[in-house]
Order: C-alpha cells, then sequence, then structure tokens
C-alpha cells in the first residue's frame, strides 16, 4: 500500500506574518497520546518506500519546505528556531480532540479554501494559520460578520476566522491579489482600515470604485502598482477624509488608465471637514487622459499641513493647446489642484502645505489653485512650491488667490502657456527656459496678476517664445527684482499691462534686472490703466530689438487708452544697443526712453543718471505743454549722428535740465551743429579741438554759438 504524503512549512513562531526559514534542521518523530515526542520515525522521500530519509542530518528546502512520506499516523516535526524548541504538528487524516482543544497550540492550513472545507469545530479563541496569506486568524463564533478577508467563514462548523493584525499588515493578509485582472476594491478597502500597511512590488492592485481612508494611516505601497477606476469620470482612487495619512512608495497608474483621478484630499460632499498632516511622498503617478476639472492629487476644502515631496507625474497623452481662445478642453487639468469655495468660512487661516522636489511632465498644469468666493473667504495662505521640475506642458504654476506664497528653485522648461503668481508672496530663484508662446498670440513665461506686496527677485527667464514676464494690472508696492535675468524673449524682455487683468498699478518697482537681447522693447509699459508710482532703476539692458524688425526702446511707454501715468522715475540704468562692444549688431535699441503717447498728460516724469549706449536718449511724442517732466545728468555715448544731440523731443518738456556726454564730430561744430544747452563740449576729431556752447543763458541758441577752447 502506498504511503501517505506530508509536508511541513518550517516558520518562525515569533514573527508575525510568519516567516519561513531555509535549509533549517528537522527531525519527524512519532506523537505520543498526549502529544510528547517518541522515538525517530521512519520516512521516505518517495510514496513506496523505496528511499528512506536519513533523519540525521535532515534539512529543510530553501523554501523553508520538507516533505516526506510516511505511514498514516500523527507526527511531530521538530526543529529549532531562535534556541527555542518548538513542536510542529503535521496534518493528520485524524487530530484528537484534546490538541484540537489546546488554545497554545496553533492550527495551520495551507489555503483559505483547506480552512473553509474543515469539518471540526476550534474552540473560540484557538489560533490558526494560513499559510496562503502568511497570516495568523483567530477562531470566532458565527458567521455573520464574515466577508472573505479579514474575516472568513466556515459554513461546516458555523464558526469564522478573524484576522489578528500585526503592528504592519501586509495588504495580502487580508486578501488582496494584486494580479491586475480581480478587482481588489473590496480587500485594498479593509486593508486600509489599518493604522499600518504595505503593498509589495509585485502587485498590480486593480480597483472600481473609490478606495475610502478614514482613519490615520501610514500607507508604504512599496512599489506596488494601482490601477484605479476606468470606465468612466465617476470616482476618484483614493479618497483621504483623514488626518494623519502617509502614503509613499507607489505607483498610481500605468500610462493607459483613462479618467479618475488618483487622490482627492477632502470632501466634495461636506468642504467644511477639517484634515491635516497629509503627506504624499516618492509616488509615480502614469496617467493616460484625463479631463476638466481633473488632478492626479487633488485638494478640496479644509487640508491642512500637507506635503507632496518627491513624486513623479507623468502622462502620456499630449494635451494639445488650442488658443487663441480659452481651451476648455484642459481646463484645470493639473498634477496637483487645490479647490475651494467661498462657502468655507474662515478657510482663509493657513493651510501650511509643502509643494517640493517633484518631477511633473506633459500636464497643462503642475500646480493650479482656484479658490472662488466672496471677498476674503476665496483666500488662503501658505504654500512652499520649492525645487520643482516641469516640462513640456502648458502653464505649469497658476497660485492665484494664494496669500503667502514662497515660490522657489523650481525650473520650467518648454511650457506653452503662462506661470502666474498672486499676492503678497515670494518667487526666488526660479528658472523658466523655452516657455510661453508668440504665436497665434504672445503669451509670456511668468505673469504677475494683481500683485501686492510681492518679492520676485533672482529668476531666470530664458527663451522665451513671447514676452519675458507680464506684470499685469492690480498691481501695488512690490518689487520686481534685484537679480532677475531676462534673456531673449520673443517679444519684450517685462512688459507692464493692464489690459488683461484692468486695475491700476501703483507703487510699481523694476529694479537691478538684466533683460537683454529680447526681440522687442526691453521693458514695454502699455498703459490701459492709470499708473502711479513707478521706478525703472538699476537695471541693465541690452541689445534689445534682436529681431531687426523695427527700433525699439530700451524703456518703452505706450498710451493708446489715453490713460495718466503719474510720478514715473527712470533712473539710474545702463542702457545700450549691443550687449558689449563689438558684440550683436543686429539689435536695433534706438532709444534709451521712448513714450509714445500723444495727446497724454504725464505728471512728473523724471529721467536721471542713466548711462546709455544708444542712438537717442529720449523720444518723447506728448502734447506740447503737457505734464512737468525732468531729464538730467544722463549720460550718453556713441551717438552717431551729432545733429541728433542725444535725443529727439518732438514734443516740448515744460521743464528741462539736461546734460549729456560730449558729441563730437570729425569738424567743427561752427556752422553745422546747434548747442543744446549753455556750456555743452563738443569735440573735433578731425582738428583735435574742443568747444564749448555759449550765448544767451536761455537761448535760443544757434550753430553759430560756439567757442574754441584754446
Amino acid at each position: 500500500m502506498a504511503l501517505a504524503p506530508y509536508k511541513v512549512t518550517v516558520i518562525t513562531k515569533e514573527d508575525n506574518p510568519y516567516n519561513v526559514i531555509p535549509n533549517a534542521p528537522i527531525e519527524i518523530r512519532a506523537r505520543l497520546a498526549n502529544g510528547t515526542s517518541g522515538g525517530l520515525s521512519l520516512i521516505y522521500s518517495d510514496s513506496e518506500g523505496a528511499s528512506p530519509i536519513t533523519q540525521t542530518g535532515a534539512t529543510a528546502d530553501a523554501n523553508g519546505e520538507f516533505v516526506f512520506y510516511a505511514e498514516a499516523a500523527e507526527y511531530n516535526a521538530i526543529y529549532q528556531a531562535k534556541v527555542v524548541p518548538v513542536d510542529v504538528g503535521i496534518t493528520p487524516a485524524t487530530l484528537s480532540t484534546a490538541l484540537i482543544n489546546d488554545l497554545s497550540q496553533a492550527y495551520e492550513f495551507p489555503t483559505v479554501a483547506a480552512y473553509k472545507a474543515f469539518t471540526t469545530d476550534f474552540p473560540v479563541g484557538k489560533i490558526i494559520h494560513l499559510l496562503d496569506r502568511k497570516a495568523e486568524f483567530t477562531i470566532i463564533s458565527g458567521t455573520g460578520t464574515a466577508n472573505e478577508l479579514n474575516v472568513i467563514a466556515n459554513a461546516n462548523t458555523s464558526q469564522s476566522a478573524s484576522f489578528n493584525p500585526a503592528a504592519v499588515v501586509d495588504i495580502r493578509q487580508v486578501g488582496v491579489v494584486g494580479n491586475g485582472v480581480i478587482d481588489d476594491t473590496a480587500a485594498l478597502q479593509v486593508a486600509v482600515t489599518y493604522p499600518s500597511i504595505v503593498g509589495h512590488e509585485s502587485l498590480n492592485v486593480r480597483t472600481t470604485t473609490s478606495i475610502f481612508i478614514t482613519n490615520p494611516i501610514y500607507w508604504d505601497m512599496a512599489g506596488m502598482k494601482l490601477l484605479g477606476e476606468s470606465t468612466g469620470d465617476v470616482n476618484c482612487w483614493v479618497y483621504i477624509r483623514s488626518s494623519d495619512v502617509d502614503i509613499i512608495n507607489g505607483q498610481f497608474g500605468d500610462g493607459t488608465v483613462n479618467y479618475g483621478k488618483a487622490i482627492v484630499i477632502g470632501d466634495y460632499g461636506d468642504a467644511e471637514l477639517f484634515f491635516r498632516n497629509i503627506n504624499i511622498l516618492n509616488n509615480y503617478f502614469l496617467m493616460s487622459i484625463l479631463y476638466t476639472q481633473q488632478a492626479v492629487v487633488s485638494g478640496h476644502g479644509r487640508a491642512f499641513e500637507v506635503t507632496i515631496s518627491g513624486n513623479r507625474f507623468q502622462s502620456t497623452h499630449t494635451y494639445v493647446d488650442a488658443h487663441p481662445g480659452f481651451n476648455t478642453s484642459v481646463n484645470n487639468i493639473a498634477a496637483i489642484f487645490l479647490q475651494k469655495g467661498g462657502t468655507l468660512l474662515g478657510s482663509k487661516a493657513n493651510q501650511s502645505w509643502v509643494i517640493e522636489n517633484n518631477r511633473c511632465i506633459s500636464f497643462p498644469y503642475f500646480f493650479n489653485a482656484q479658490i472662488s468666493g466672496l471677498g476674503e473667504q476665496g483666500v488662503t495662505s501658505g504654500f512652499l512650491i520649492s525645487k520643482n521640475i516641469i516640462s513640456n506642458g502648458m502653464m505649469g504654476l497658476r497660485v492665484y488667490h494664494i496669500y503667502d506664497c514662497i515660490v522657489s528653485e523650481n525650473i520650467l522648461t518648454d511650457m506653452t502657456d503662462t506661470a502666474h503668481i498672486w499676492q503678497r508672496s515670494t518667487m526666488i530663484n526660479n528658472k523658466w527656459v523655452r516657455c510661453g508662446m508668440l504665436t497665434p498670440e504672445n503669451r509670456p513665461s511668468f505673469k504677475v496678476e494683481a500683485g501686492t506686496s510681492l518679492n520676485i527677485q533672482g529668476n531666470e527667464i530664458r527663451e522665451s517664445l513671447g514676452d519675458g514676464c507680464r506684470i499685469d494690472g492690480g498691481n501695488s508696492d512690490f518689487t520686481f527684482g534685484p537679480g532677475n535675468m531676462i534673456y531673449k524673449s520673443g517679444g519684450a524682455g517685462i512688459l507692464v499691462a493692464t489690459d488683461e487683468y484692468p486695475g491700476q498699478i501703483t507703487g510699481l518697482s523694476i529694479s537691478g534686472n538684466r533683460v537683454v537681447e529680447s526681440a522687442e522693447h526691453g521693458i514695454r509699459v502699455d498703459c490701459d490703466s492709470t499708473i502711479r508710482g513707478i521706478t525703472i532703476s538699476h537695471n541693465h539692458i541690452a541689445a534689445n530689438g534682436l529681431n531687426n524688425t523695427g527700433d525699439v526702446a530700451g524703456i518703452y511707454f505706450s498710451n493708446p487708452s489715453l490713460n495718466q501715468i503719474n510720478d514715473a522715475t527712470i533712473a539710474y540704468n545702463t542702457i545700450r544697443n549691443n550687449d558689449v562692444v563689438g558684440g550683436i549688431q543686429t539689435a536695433k535699441t534706438k532709444w534709451a526712453v521712448q513714450i509714445d503717447a500723444p495727446g497724454v498728460a504725464y505728471s512728473q516724469v523724471l529721467v536721471t543718471d542713466n548711462v546709455t549706449h544708444t542712438e537717442l536718449l529720449i523720444d518723447d511724442t506728448r502734447t506740447s505743454g503737457t505734464g512737468e517732466s525732468t531729464a538730467y545728468n544722463n549720460f550718453t555715448f556713441d551717438i552717431s549722428d551729432p545733429q541728433l544731440v542725444g535725443w529727439i523731443w518732438s514734443r516740448n518738456y515744460d521743464r528741462t535740465d539736461v546734460q549729456i556726454a560730449n558729441r563730437r564730430q570729425n569738424g567743427t561744430p561752427v556752422g553745422s551743429v546747434v548747442p543744446v544747452y549753455l556750456g555743452e563740449e563738443f569735440f573735433d576729431t578731425g582738428g583735435q579741438n574742443w568747444y564749448k556752447g555759449v550765448g544767451a543763458s536761455l537761448g535760443p541758441w544757434t550753430n553759430a554759438d560756439w567757442k574754441l577752447i584754446s
């Protein structure tokens, strides 16, 4: 008669989940009536008993398994674990009642199915091990609470096995299969009820409805992949509705799943719920098509102290930018989206979000804040957005209606739209490369919208396809600079304009920046609304007008809407046609300053202490007799035509106190050049003689009013 097969899995007793012991020394002994061990048994490696196994030196295999054949009986397997002798009962054909009722000894089943087929009642409280789950369960009475996941019913005994969680729960212990085919929604929903869970890199978990996290949890996905809703724009994959939540080291999506939102923080049904201390760290979000109002990670309502760091957001779909006109097909599609409405009374308190060290590829937005509501109720604050790398998208950053925001050390490349910043915030040491758009409409790399009390310095905007930076209406009391570098813009280097966001601009200072090699004007001010107290100072403005399509100005004012400019100061700038002597000769910066505003009153325009290497200093087309303006102590080099005297005033300044560097030509100025002011100096390069302007103290002067200085 054939021998009966037996299989022992050598496991530790102390650990949970139980770990196998590879190559463990083992002995098989007869089990006596009282459960103790007798002598070594005769065991074989085949069912016919032809190949006996020598007990001395017998070991389990690399998987901790020991298989043998013997006559049907009860045996003990004895092995050493952590220097503690452990008796392990081998599953026999029958068990004694004493052993079944012994609560000190665990009973093991190879599979969940084997437990459910077992026909003998255990005492309540008996510990069993389900080896396919690598988990420990406790027998409870009844089957009413069974869900086949963490409570497994045995209909033969009217009992259930209830999962005994360890400090960290492996999600496979509660029934997550993770083969990418089976719907694991129910099992994963059970898993997230435990305070600490872990996944595994081999798991490909598919869910079809939302997973709700309603308790504090530390979820180490450990490389597992989560594939969420793929049949319609209905559910997010994971809803966080609790404080103290960590989700780390996972992958969301595989680049083929459409629709859905990977993670939503908050509750769309009750925006007044309050959550804090939420951390989304070191995950990979690989998404396909998202639709309007969708984001990979979305915050709604009152989510405080949120950290989103070390993640990679990538879209395999190419979003088409449909401008001109607003592109509704990509409206608010973002890697990270903050949405709040005016019903959130008191929600303007500090939210304390940290968004740093992330990588975002091919999303229209990286971060988009859409805050709406009544007055201050639609405002939030306290955001740090730092050291993110954002590429191949559209707007990138839209920090709208957020106060007290720090945007620092981010890199944005090849974005086709404009990054926005709002009030009372700091933007420092960021870099834009090849961002914006020139056609079919001009969109700059970066835009300040309704800015108040801003600090914008040390940023670099290179090779913008449109204007480098746009300062829009409603801005007041902030300084653009120092230390911003705007290089080779497709439009103007800096554009101040109020046509997109109407409102006065007051107290604006553009100071300490370098604006070079723009296709058009270096700094352009379009006065679509009243501008009060603008200062442009200490900037290096060079080699603009690079596209050579027409003469441009280093600093240009345009006023087609006939609005007022009050208290404009242009001082201590270096403005030159070429960036270096003998350098870029195709630039056409003709004027240092051009005021193109016929019929408009400019009050108190001051042009002082500038150093220019341009053909002309000032071109002012205002109506004669309007406003009070002063130009003095400006130093002008390289005047190509002495008849132009360093500036053209098509209309007069009401007050002038003007000096320039000496003019020069090959030949005497007498009879050919008119002095501009009493005492002006002129150098005859041919005769090597100096001349000084003479005549009436207040003019007018003629080309005869020169005196040779001997």
